[in-house]
């Protein structure tokens, strides 16, 4: 046959050698379906196709998986029967039949099934458009694990989800619902007409809710909104509302890239409308080196009342304010040399007017200057400072001019066998515009323009033994007259600013028990008044630190002959704690000398278990004298419950301190990300997580 084919083909050479145009068919204008299934039908009038048994049908965007599909191949509009998967670059949709249009590029999947990590998400359809964002009808939600989506008959639901009417999906961006209804374990408990949450695998913005009521600022909402945009910047956004206060807001913002550079803001503002008086407060802290030998650095602390964090307690590091420090600084250190530029002010309460700060002293600019010690060629150390300084002070109350500089020598003399000695010498010459100076007991003089000069002489002999290291020490300051190089032996002090002998012994006999003791006695003479015995001797001074298996013990206590005690301090801490601890603290400090202060703190969770309860209690226990006390006052009371479920982590607390204070506070957090995420360490933390 394929002889005679052949041949019929070389008897007809018209055929073979026509120069007749063929024309070739035009390109497709709509890209190709293509198809696999167990079994086909094709009805060429219609266009229509029936596909059968482990069908998928592709094209360039959509994989569509089913069991049964019909597909009109003149409009490319599909619809499918059954079970269902639908899957495109950014979406895997489940459900149970469907209708698709693969020129249009929508579709909608009856009963849809998604995820979306980690949310899982369930509704009664599911629409896709041109931009492949999912449209879900009456969907419910969730990011617990436990447990199907309400739907399957039977099948308890997970601990919680989310119910809405309409739900939006931009599948790796957000989701938002509208008309949401919150239910635990099937039952309704709250309601929000809109909810978004991020999809991105690193969340721009966090916000958690804290509802509560205080008795001062009554019924509010606090909300912390966490974004990062860069890992080494960390901000949190405040939005608050109290019922009787009003609206505050503010923000925190912590820069941390290395130990080189770190630092944060935080900045809190509101409207306090119990008094129509707008309050604020801001904090801060910056280092950062700029080049190899040169770093600034600056605190802000100020606020427009002592009692602002007490009242509004979005910072827990000061409650009630009496002193402000501000200071910043441009530093230069070299191996040889350190100059510092620098600013500082420090601000107080003012007694008269409680609301207020008064300036208290303030240095603007100071500049320092500073060499390490060196040879010179010299058998001794020697070392050079100079300072020019613009200071204020509210004791003297005028701005004073000075400037200085001097210079020291030390070396340190080994004698015998755990005996050195280390002697020092230092004459210092200082420049003032003008300064008060005491003639008598009762009157003074001024002068101007004048340089005074101070030389000082002393030295340390220190014994090392068996029991300890003792450093016997020896200081005198002797001042010149202005403008003249002999002694000021006329002033009322015979210009001898220090005559101080002094002894400190330290012992370590283990790296968990330390101790230190000092005491010295003032050898100074005044021309108006005689110093007693009493007074002469120095403050016995000791501190005792005890780092025991469960424990750590520290006591200072500071006693002088005349005044009696002056500082008694002491602190306990058992425990971790994240789980057990125990914190313990007492402290007297002159000049509230008969206020002894007691802080307890304890909390109890069990070792890697999901909750914990804690409390404080702060006590000022007054005596009129001695150790009986007539007096006792509970001024801070907290309890706390923190207790993480499945799918959430809870925060209760509640607070009472004075100024009215009398807080209630609720938390939930749902676990869609780590659980430390508002815990993490930071360089400062204003506000707690």
């Amino acid at each position: 046959m394929t002889a005679s084919l052949l041949t019929l083909l070389l008897a007809s050479p018209a055929l073979a050698a026509s120069t007749a145009t063929y024309v070739l068919p035009e390109p497709a204008d709509r890209e190709a379906v293509l198809f696999e299934a167990d079994h086909f039908d094709y009805d060429g009038s219609s266009g229509a196709m029936h596909l059968q048994g482990h069908v998928r049908v592709y094209d360039d965007t959509w994989t569509i998986h089913a069991n049964e599909l019909w597909l009109d191949m003149e409009t490319r509009a599909g619809r499918a029967e059954g079970a269902l998967r639908v899957e495109d670059k950014l979406n895997v949709v489940e459900g149970d039949g469907g209708a698709f249009n693969f020129a249009t590029r929508v579709g909608t999947v009856h009963d849809a099934r998604a995820a979306y990590a980690p949310w899982r998400v369930r509704g009664r359809s599911a629409w896709v458009d041109e931009q492949r964002h999912l449209h879900y009808t009456d969907a419910r939600f969730t990011s617990c694990s436990e447990n199907p989506l309400p739907g399957d008959e039977g099948a308890p639901p997970p601990d919680y989800h989310f119910r809405a009417s309409r739900l939006r999906v931009k599948p790796k961006k957000y989701l938002i619902a509208r008309n949401v209804r919150l239910y635990i374990k099937g039952v309704p408990v709250f309601y929000t007409p809109v909810l978004w949450k991020s999809l991105r695998p690193k969340h721009l913005l966090r916000t958690r809710f804290s509802p509560g009521y205080d008795r001062r600022n009554g019924p509010f909402v606090r909300t912390n909104t966490l974004y990062s945009f860069d890992p080494s910047w960390q901000g949190k956004l405040f939005v608050d509302y109290y019922g009787h206060s009003g609206l505050g807001v503010g923000n925190e913002l912590q820069f941390l890239s290395s130990e080189e550079g770190r630092g944060g803001l935080y900045l809190y503002r509101i409207q306090d409308q119990r008094d129509s008086r707008q309050r604020w407060a801001g904090l801060g802290d910056y280092y950062h080196t700029v080049v190899t030998s040169v770093a600034v650095q600056g605190r802000l602390q100020a606020q427009s009342d002592p009692a602002f964090h007490n009242d509004f307690t979005r910072a827990n590091a000061f409650r009630v304010t009496e002193l402000l420090e501000n200071s910043g600084a441009v530093v230069r250190a070299t191996s040889r040399t350190t100059t510092r530029v620098s600013y500082a002010r420090f601000d107080v309460g003012d007694s008269v007017r409680p609301t207020r700060f008064l300036r208290n002293s303030e240095s603007a600019p100071r500049l320092d200057f500073f060499t390490a010690p060196m040879t010179l060629g010299l058998p001794v150390l020697s070392t050079f400072r100079a300072f020019a300084d613009n200071n204020y002070d509210r004791t003297r109350g005028f701005q004073q001019k000075s400037t200085g500089g001097s210079w020291e020598v030390t070396q340190t003399l080994p004698i015998v066998r755990g005996v050195s000695l280390s002697p020092r010498a230092a004459f210092e010459e200082r420049f003032t515009d003008r300064e008060v100076v005491a003639t008598s007991f009762g009157s003074s003089r001024t002068i101007v323009d004048a340089f005074t000069g101070r030389a000082d002489l002393g030295g340390t002999l220190r014994f090392a033994h068996p029991f300890g290291d003792t450093d016997v020490t020896h200081a005198f300051r002797q001042r010149l007259k202005p403008d003249d190089f002999s002694l000021d032996a006329g002033a009322p002090d015979y210009g001898i600013e220090a005559n101080l002998f002094s002894v400190a012994h330290g012992f370590r006999p283990s790296r968990r028990v330390y101790t230190r003791i000092e005491s010295g006695f003032d050898f100074r003479r005044h021309r108006e008044f005689d110093f007693g015995f009493r007074d002469r001797v120095q403050p016995f001074a000791g501190d005792f630190t005890f780092l025991l298996p469960a424990w750590d013990l520290t006591l200072h206590e500071d006693y002088q002959l005349q005044e009696g005690h002056r500082a008694l301090l002491l602190q306990a801490d058992y425990g971790d704690r994240d789980r057990q601890f125990l914190r313990l603290g007492l402290a007297n400090v002159r000049p509230q000398e008969r206020h002894f202060l007691l802080s307890q703190e304890v909390g109890w969770g069990p070792k890697g278990g999901s909750w914990q309860l804690s409390g404080a209690l702060r006590t000022d226990l007054r005596t009129a004298g001695g150790a009986r006390f007539d007096a006792i006052q509970v001024f801070e009371k907290e309890l706390t419950l923190r207790k993480d479920f499945h799918d959430f982590h809870t925060f209760w607390s509640v607070r009472s301190r004075p100024g009215g204070v009398q807080e209630f506070q609720f938390r939930i957090n749902l676990r869609v990300e780590r659980a430390d995420v508002w815990r993490r360490r930071v360089y400062t933390d204003y506000t707690g997580r």
